[in-house]
């Protein structure tokens, strides 16, 4: 993941330069997160109750116990500025932030060039932020797309589905009956899933990891630092080059490039 970003150029298309921010919310882990209050002492962090926490490409929001939304690192764009009030989820991407109200509806902050941060209207049952475009579920099990769309990523495919993940410049989603779809670019193969039934799925930066229902990992895309994690998961959470998953006995497992030590979880 990059230490620090830098606002994307204003005429190009987004680029994969570090980590992908997408977060959904299968790879979204409930946790309690140390983040730093204006009033604790100098140099030191204060402990708040968080339910779930989403990492971006250079900030990151965590959705308190009482439905606020926490955002910290870079903020350039205003991607670590969340609005007030309360949340159901929240998922980090780029340069922008988008979050589910309690109602059911999606309020986006931060770097908007191409629509990522103006999100439709409607009541939604999840969110998941990627580079430079979003995806949301309704529910009706169909899902809505928005942002930039050089490659497709942000054109569904009728259906209904289950979850959906927004990863740099493609997206995939599980449908009601396990089975997942994939669209946007696929220059890596990150674009075509495998056969079977699966419980969720993550759309990292040129990789993509789905848990199958029996709690394996399989992956595909990017074959130069792509890995197969062994054992049962919970859920797993593909970034650009890495991938980290949640065991069923509560450990975590990553694997991939491990060049800034980002597959040597503590």
């Amino acid at each position: 993941m990059a230490t620090a970003a830098t606002p994307a150029p204003a005429t190009t298309a987004p680029q994969a330069t570090g980590d992908v921010g997408s977060q959904p919310t299968s790879g979204t882990q409930s946790s309690v997160v140390p983040v730093a209050s204006e009033d604790s002492a100098a140099g030191g962090t204060t402990q708040g109750e968080y339910v779930s926490v989403s990492a971006g490409y250079g900030h990151n929001c965590a959705l308190k116990s009482d439905g606020a939304v926490v955002c910290w690192g870079y903020d350039e764009d205003g991607q670590a500025t969340p609005p007030e009030g309360k949340f159901a989820s929240v998922s980090a991407g780029r340069g922008h932030t988008c979050g589910m109200r309690t109602d059911g509806s999606v309020t986006c902050w931060g770097w908007d060039e191409y629509g990522q941060a103006t999100p439709p209207e409607g009541k939604f049952a999840s969110v998941s932020a990627g580079y430079g475009h979003n995806c949301a579920l309704k529910s009706d099990g169909a899902v809505v797309c928005w942002g930039y769309d050089e490659d497709g990523q942000a054109m569904p495919p009728e259906g209904e589905f289950a979850s959906v993940s927004a990863g740099n410049t493609h997206t995939c989603g599980v449908r009601a009956d396990g089975s997942i779809v994939c669209w946007g670019d696929d220059g890596f193969v990150q674009a075509s899933p495998p056969e079977g039934e699966f419980a969720s799925v993550s759309a990292g930066g040129i990789d993509t990891c789905g848990v199958r229902k029996d709690g394996s990992v399989t992956c595909w895309g990017n074959s130069f630092f792509l890995y197969r994690p062994e054992g049962k998961f919970a859920s797993v959470s593909a970034g650009r080059f890495h991938v980290c998953g949640l065991m069923k006995d509560g450990s975590v497992a990553c694997g991939g490039d491990d060049s800034e030590g980002q597959a040597t979880p503590p």
